[in-house]
């Protein structure tokens, strides 16, 4: 190829053409390639499919350049004279830094497994270092004795880049709530044909009960139920509530479940003019806003909510969203948008990349709405121990096994399973890749009745994309 750059393995650093950017690799060979943006075909390191361009525009960022890195790693490395050898030192690639910009990178490895990166010890207002993943296992043995062998290290970079805060020291909830009031402000929508939104025609409000919907984190009305709202299977739920069903909009990182629930009740009518009582199908965080939503109820102060679906709701919280995961939390979500459409992954992308300036800001904490799914916070104990009244729970969360996918390549495989390994390495417990799956099941009361999902088609961003989820929740509300 034309851009490809040949790596010698210098123990200095060796520069990818005139953008600035440099890769420190000592005893790796092989090749760096600029890769330009695709819109179609498998996402992984072949070509750049996953829409972090259209993603990054919307959040007031820039991807600045995409490199495919093929290299070969030394066979061993020693630290010193009589030592015993031992992995190589993972690559490092820098990047000269513009004046007023922070960077972040994300990394794709052979295995589609995605991983966001922030600058490293040694980093500089000059220059911006960044630790590549050591290149992991991937088969076995050539001459067939026992063990796994790290082969060539096939990956995808992508180098993102935004303007630096320009209030020094900015909250985290300062700079999401700036963001999330331009791109993902509150409101109510009246929910059509086909999931299309309007504003709500309340003069016929009063003949039955009203469906209403609640988004999670990172998503929005037209991205949180897509799949489900737009497909024939929600024909009939949208007839048996006369056209009443509603979508609450919300910011989901600057806003607290219960800032949530005070803007939804200043726009709801009277409880009286509603006619009937509320149904509650809401997704991840937003199960937390309905559990809020049914307190209030229960103590009079909202209308009365009859029944509540969760689908992937963090009840027991989920570790990802303390402080100290959250570049876990962002890795979790971004390989979870594997399984999505790209009009539907460049939404929750965005998201993303609000949390990635937050965090490539140095913010270390102060999010509201991701503070709510702390297991060891504030706000997860005192929405247990409050009253929901009569609501009915009903409860859906998945285990996610990519195991069972068997349509996937012996690399892909083994990288799926040392992910997924990890992840509930990390919770301790099965899980979606983004909440415990157990945790889905407890809203406080008793479920009626719960579906638990097994398997790889199912992870925490795809619920609704699942025909399974359909007939459950058409039972339900039925």
């Amino acid at each position: 190829m034309a851009n490809e750059i040949r790596i010698q393995g210098l123990h200095q650093a060796e520069k990818l053409g005139t953008g600035g950017i440099s890769l420190l690799a000592p005893g790796y060979t092989g090749t760096v390639a600029q890769v330009e943006a695709g819109s179609a075909g498998a996402r992984g390191i072949g070509a750049d499919t996953l829409p972090l361009a259209e993603a990054a525009l919307a959040a007031d960022a820039v991807v600045v350049s995409r490199l495919r890195l093929t290299l070969k790693p030394p066979i061993a490395a020693k630290a010193a004279k009589g030592a015993r050898s031992g992995p190589a030192a993972p690559p490092r690639l820098a990047v000269a830094a513009q004046a007023g910009r922070d960077y972040a990178v994300l990394h794709t490895d052979e295995a589609g497994r995605s991983t966001w990166l922030f600058p490293a010890a040694g980093s500089t207002a000059q220059k911006a270092n960044f630790e590549l993943p050591s290149p992991a296992p991937t088969g076995a043995k050539s001459d067939g004795s026992r063990g796994l062998v790290t082969s060539v290290m096939r990956s995808l970079v992508r180098v993102v880049a935004w303007a630096t805060e320009p209030l020094i020291g900015a909250a985290a909830q300062a700079i999401a709530a700036r963001w999330e009031g331009d791109k993902r402000p509150n409101g109510l929508w009246q929910v059509g044909a086909a999931g299309s939104l309007a504003a709500p025609r309340w003069n016929a409000w009063n003949a039955g009960p009203t469906l209403l919907l609640i988004h999670g984190t990172f998503s929005t009305p037209q991205v949180g139920f897509a799949g489900w709202v737009d497909a024939s299977a929600f024909d009939a739920i949208a007839a048996r509530y006369a056209g009443r069903v509603l979508t609450l909009a919300h910011p989901s990182l600057s806003a607290s479940p219960q800032d949530n629930v005070d803007w939804l009740l200043q726009q709801l009518p009277a409880a009286a003019a509603l006619g009937g009582p509320l149904d509650v199908v809401c997704h991840s965080r937003g199960g937390l806003v309905a559990r809020e939503l049914a307190a209030r109820a229960a103590a009079g102060q909202a209308p009365r909510v009859a029944r509540v679906c969760q689908v992937g709701a963090p009840n027991l919280g989920t570790p990802l969203a303390d402080a100290t995961h959250w570049t876990v939390f962002l890795d979790a979500h971004t390989n979870c948008l594997t399984k999505l459409p790209d009009s539907l992954t460049t939404v929750v992308l965005e998201g993303l990349l609000c949390l990635v300036k937050i965090i490539g800001s140095g913010v270390a904490r102060g999010l509201p709405g991701l503070a709510a799914m702390d297991p060891e916070g504030e706000a997860v104990r005192k929405l247990a121990g409050r009253s929901v009244g009569d609501t009915r729970w009903f409860t859906i969360g998945a285990n996610y096994e990519p195991a069972a996918n068997t349509a996937l390549g012996f690399v892909d495989r083994v990288g799926a399973k040392v992910s997924d390994a990890a992840l509930d390495a990390f919770f301790g417990a099965d899980n979606d890749m983004v909440v415990p799956a157990e945790g889905c099941h407890r809203p406080g009361p008793k479920a009626v009745e719960s579906l638990r999902i097994t398997g790889a088609l199912t992870n925490h961003v795809n619920y609704f994309q699942s025909t399974e989820v359909h007939a459950k929740l058409s039972q339900w509300l039925a």
